[in-house]
């Protein structure tokens, strides 16, 4: 598993167009909850020292927030998440972190077509249902001879991948809603 990160970090960084992460990107998921304050955590100001154990009174949501179940320290959305899910089932999975958002997928031979392999990452960031909460990266390759061959994939398959998980959330956010 260390190992599949390490290469996934290693392949993004050999690009000469990387750029620098902001401060904001470099929290860890438990900076970014004490940034918000919680039952456990700092209150108000991030730099504060002072632990609280409870903290009474709710914290005011912003105008684009709606309530939706979450795991507490987690960043993701649960609707958007168990749709990506059973969008590919089909698919057998690497890795798939809920607190990070993150779901890796092992390559997937389609039977009708044996001579192409797909793999998909999709990420989601954020509790609050958005489109752009949603992000699914699509790697194809190629049989040929003896050898798998990169290749780009068709056009408009990570569109209509994500299209599908967000149509599938929505239909879960109605019955719940039920």
């Amino acid at each position: 598993m260390a190992s599949l990160v390490v290469m996934i970090i290693a392949s993004a960084c050999d690009s000469q167009y990387v750029r620098r992460a902001t401060k904001e990107e470099n929290l860890t998921a438990e900076d970014k909850r004490d940034r918000r304050g919680g039952k456990i955590g700092r209150e108000g100001n991030p730099d504060d020292k002072e632990r609280v154990l409870f903290s009474f009174g709710k914290k005011k949501k912003s105008s684009n927030e709606q309530s939706s179940p979450s795991v507490a320290s987690s960043n993701t959305n649960i609707y958007l998440w168990q749709s990506a899910l059973e969008t590919i089932d089909f698919m057998p999975l690497i890795s798939s972190d809920f607190a990070g958002g993150i779901i890796l997928t092992d390559w997937y031979t389609p039977p009708k077509n044996p001579g192409r392999r797909y793999k998909l990452t999709v990420r989601i960031v954020g509790q609050v249902f958005r489109s752009d909460a949603l992000s699914v990266k699509v790697f194809s390759q190629r049989l040929r001879g003896n050898a798998w061959r990169d290749e780009k994939p068709d056009e408009g398959t990570a569109k209509t991948i994500e299209d599908t998980m967000l149509t599938r959330a929505r239909d879960l956010i109605a019955n719940a809603k039920l």
